[in-house]
Parts: structure tokens; C-alpha cells; sequence
């Protein structure tokens, strides 16, 4: 512990300069005089080391430094603020009494607290960012510290084996750049709130990741029908130590739903399926094309305008079986992917991801690389299946249903090969 000081020395109003006598010699410290406070976390003070044993070389380093401080104050610039780690924490504090104070009631489709984003800024930001940049000053966070994110975040987990630290089983070596996307714009939502909440002043973060286009992947048929058949066993709903928890069942039932629906009407994951409400599916019964479902889908686009989505029969009947299971929720306000007590569901990745790996289904091979679906392939899928085993597709038709363009379908969903087309074209 250094011993406290023995004189202090004032230079001016402002600032005064002290020695501290350490083992290896003398140190001498500079305490600055602080008006704007909340430029300075609410301290009165700056105290910080001047790195030098000569009193004169002190002054002068003082008076330099008051400088930069005054300067910073002009201009009303955070002075010496908190550190990245810090901002995290009280970021993740605020987040979580946000979601505490959101009731279902007061709950909208815009509402910017959710338990699934919050689990996503504890796996990004405070799992990743604060051990990458945790111990820097917020105000000297820049542009460059997001560039070289990506390989800081690239080589994490060689560099803990290299370190001794044990790794979880579930780790991936090979991170995408689609995850490196969303832990970018993570912490680039942090940095908007430390903007906005003055602990940060400096310019705002320009840096945008651009995650290279990877080939989308869909199920394969063999995988599907595996997946379709493990869900209608009874193992599949009983779940649980038990075997008969109503609540895992529940989920169980809606999960099934979801993935049938969702392979069968090619909707987005995410922010078209989790508005769904009873109100925008009609079962319809026509003469000509039979039974099927049309669904009404929120576009959270820059049109912000609606579409027409035709739902192949498995998607009704997918909805059908959800409705004759569920005792809550079924009014035609309510969400049809929701919990217990309404509250939509934003995400399906975890239990999905259980489902394909009890199924045995978890992974697309492409030659010797193994891809883990998620439940965008759902989507994937859809598109892939009406291109391979449609007679004569209409790209049209299918582009405005699943509400894409061809283009978009030519360079992304259409995961086949030329020789699926032979026979459509002999």
C-alpha cells in the first residue's frame, strides 16, 4: 500500500501535485479541480499519476494535462469516465429492470424489452466485449477497436485452449460472420445508450460489419421426414422427469406447430412470426384447391405494410392440432406462438435446437463441413422444397408469398442442383 502524502504542492486553483513514496522510489500525482461533474462520472476530482520522481517535470506534465481537461470540458466531452466493463454491467442493469417493468398488458409489438434479447446481450457483450475491451476507458473506445473485432473473436477459443482454460463441449471454433454481425451491432446498441445517457460523448460509432453472404441451408427431405416423424411419437411429448408436465407438453405441442408451420408457409422467422395473432389466419375450404391456410403478415420492412401468405394444408392442420391442445390464449387477439400467460415468444432457437438434436437432425453436411440448422433453415426449406418437387415452380408466385424477389430466390434459396430441373425441362 503507498503511504499518503507528505506535501502537497499547489500549482494553481485548479491543480495541485503530491509525491507518493513507493518501494522503487518517489511518484508524483496530479489532483485536478473537476466543474462540470457529470463530465467526470459525478466525482469533484481527477487524480492521476504524473510517471515521474522530478517536481519540476511534474508541474509542467500537470499543467499540460489541465490542459486537455479544460478543452474536454469547452466542449462538454467526458473527461475521465467509465470503463467499457462498467458500462456493460450498468447497461445490463438497466435492460433488466426495463423487462421487470414491462407487464403483458402494457407489452406492444414495438416494445423494446425482451427476456430474449437480454440472454442475447449476456452471451455478446458481457461474455465477449468485456473481456475484449472491458479495461479501456468508454471515452477511448474507437473505430478501430470494432474492426479488429473480428479477429480478437475468431481466435477466442484457440487462444483459451492455449491458455489452459477448459472449453465447453458445445463451442464453435469456426465462429460465422452472421455472429459476428449481431455481436457488433450488440455492442454498437451499448454504445448508443452510453451516447445517449452521457457517458460517452465522443462520436458515435460508425463501423458497420458487413457478414459475408454464406449459402443458406434447407433440410434435406430424408431429414425432414425424420424430424416430422420423431415429433409425432409420444416420446417426443413426454418430456421431463415426469413424463407428464403439462407446461413441457404445452411447449412440446407448440414447438411441433411452429416448425410445421413455418416449413410450410416459408414466413420469417422472428419478427413475422412472433406478431402472428389467431386474427390473421383463415382456414380456408375451397372447391377448387381444397383445404388450406392464408395468413395475414405484419411486414416490419420499410414499407411497413402487410402480405398475403398462402399456407400449404400441413401448415392448417399444424394450427388445427395447436388450437385442439391449448386450453389458454385462443382468442383471435391473442399470439398463436405465445406462453402461458400470452406474452409472445421471440425465440424458438433453444427448444428447436433440442428438437432436431433428439431427431437426429441437428446438422447439414456440405462435404466434409458440418452446419448447424436453426430455425431460419425452416424457411430455407420451404423455398427449396417448392423449387425441387413442384412441377413447372411459378418464381413469382413463390417470391410474393414468401415476400422476396426472384433475384433474391435465385442467389439464396434455391439450395439445388441443375439436375433437379431436368425433368421440368425435357
Amino acid at each position: 500500500m503507498p503511504r499518503p502524502p507528505t506535501i502537497t504542492v499547489k500549482v494553481d486553483e485548479n491543480i495541485s501535485i503530491y509525491p507518493r513514496e513507493y518501494q522503487v522510489g518517489t511518484i508524483w500525482y496530479a489532483r485536478y479541480k473537476i466543474h462540470k461533474r457529470h463530465l467526470n462520472d459525478g466525482k469533484r476530482y481527477v487524480v492521476e499519476s504524473l510517471k515521474t520522481d522530478n517536481q519540476d517535470e511534474a508541474v509542467l506534465a500537470a499543467q499540460y494535462r489541465y490542459l486537455t481537461i479544460s478543452w474536454k470540458e469547452e466542449r462538454d466531452q467526458v473527461i475521465k469516465g467509465k470503463l467499457v466493463k462498467d458500462t456493460i454491467s450498468d447497461f445490463m442493469t438497466w435492460y433488466a429492470n426495463g423487462i421487470k417493468a414491462t407487464s403483458p398488458a402494457t407489452s406492444t409489438e414495438l416494445n423494446s424489452f425482451s427476456p430474449n434479447m437480454f440472454r442475447h446481450y449476456q452471451k455478446t457483450v458481457e461474455k465477449y466485449w468485456k473481456e475484449y475491451i472491458g479495461d479501456l476507458e468508454l471515452s477511448m473506445v474507437s473505430h478501430n477497436d470494432f474492426v479488429s473485432y473480428e479477429a480478437w473473436r475468431k481466435n477466442y477459443y484457440r487462444r483459451k485452449m492455449e491458455e489452459g482454460v477448459e472449453i465447453h463441449k458445445n463451442h464453435k471454433d469456426n465462429v460465422s460472420s452472421r455472429t459476428i454481425q449481431m455481436e457488433v451491432r450488440a455492442m454498437k446498441t451499448v454504445m448508443t445508450w452510453a451516447r445517449q445517457n452521457r457517458y460517452y460523448t465522443g462520436e458515435e460509432i460508425s463501423f458497420t460489419y458487413r457478414a459475408s453472404k454464406e449459402r443458406r441451408h434447407a433440410f434435406t427431405l430424408t431429414q425432414y421426414l425424420q424430424l416430422v416423424r420423431h415429433m409425432r411419437t409420444n416420446k417426443f411429448l413426454h418430456k421431463g422427469k415426469h413424463g407428464h408436465n403439462k407446461l413441457i407438453e404445452r411447449s412440446r405441442h407448440q414447438i411441433r406447430a411452429y416448425i410445421l408451420f413455418m416449413a410450410n408457409t416459408g414466413i420469417r422467422p422472428g419478427t413475422e412470426s412472433q406478431a402472428l395473432r389467431w386474427r390473421d389466419c383463415e382456414f380456408v375450404e375451397d372447391t377448387e384447391h381444397g383445404k388450406y391456410l392464408r395468413v395475414s403478415v405484419s411486414s416490419f420492412g420499410k414499407r411497413k405494410e402487410r402480405r398475403e401468405v398462402v399456407g400449404r394444408y400441413t401448415a392448417r392442420r399444424a394450427l388445427e392440432r395447436l388450437r385442439e391442445s391449448r386450453v389458454d390464449n385462443l382468442d383471435p387477439e391473442d399470439y398463436v406462438f405465445c406462453d402461458v400467460d400470452g406474452r409472445k415468444l421471440n425465440s424458438f432457437r433453444d427448444i428447436f435446437t433440442s428438437v432436431i438434436r433428439e431427431a437426429d437432425v441437428e446438422f447439414y453436411f456440405d462435404g466434409h463441413k458440418k452446419i448447424k440448422h436453426s430455425p431460419y433453415c425452416l424457411r430455407h426449406t420451404y423455398a427449396t422444397f417448392r423449387l425441387r418437387y413442384t412441377n413447372n415452380p411459378n418464381l413469382l408466385a413463390l417470391a410474393k408469398n414468401m415476400g422476396t424477389s426472384i433475384s433474391m430466390l435465385e442467389s439464396y434459396y434455391a439450395d439445388v442442383v441443375p439436375q433437379d430441373f431436368i425433368g421440368k425441362l425435357l
